[in-house]
């Protein structure tokens, strides 16, 4: 597990200031309903593996994240965010 999402990329950088926040906040409603139907799909074919699409969905809802999050000046709340979330689930997990 050595794999860490870039997000200071340049890639990011150079697409989220391209696009603009509208544009890029658009995106990132459809990118989630596009996720949202590819999930709704693999629920239905569980315990078989999800179409390849629902990786692709992911990657661009994560892309969409990372955009947004930059052109508000938010990567580090973000990051923060997820750090703080994955603590408190562990922590859940602990308790159960």
């Amino acid at each position: 597990m050595d794999r860490v999402i870039n997000i200071d990329d340049e890639r990011h950088i150079k697409i989220a200031y391209h696009y603009g926040v509208l544009p890029e906040m658009l995106k990132l409603r459809e990118e989630l309903a596009e996720l949202q139907a590819e999930t709704g799909t693999a629920l239905r074919t569980v315990p078989t593996n999800p179409h390849e699409n629902m990786w692709s969905e992911m990657a661009d809802v994560i892309n969409c994240i990372i955009h947004v999050a930059i052109q508000w000046g938010k990567v580090d709340a973000v990051m923060e965010e997820i750090d703080r979330k994955l603590d408190r689930q562990i922590k859940r997990m602990e308790d159960e």
